[in-house]
């Protein structure tokens, strides 16, 4: 439990790092770069923050339903 929760807001942390980070130097190199902007370099790191964030969300409710189920199943026991 422990180490899934561990890895699931490592995740969550890891995407929404990236789209912040995203976002806020959307700003800096569209003055100083502005053709750097809208390259796929650049909104890959969006995208990649975007997929941490969702597999991070994604694991959490795994775990969360799992857990339940768990429960659930020790109470009728």
């Amino acid at each position: 439990m422990r180490s899934a929760a561990f890895m699931n807001g490592g995740l969550i942390g890891f995407g929404l790092g990236f789209i912040a980070a995203s976002l806020a130097l959307h700003r800096v190199v569209s003055l100083y770069l502005p053709q750097y902007v809208w390259t796929w370099q650049f909104w890959g790191v969006v995208i990649v923050g975007g997929l941490g964030l969702i597999v991070g969300i994604g694991f959490e409710i795994y775990e969360r339903r799992r857990l339940k189920k768990e429960s659930e199943k020790e109470k009728t026991d």
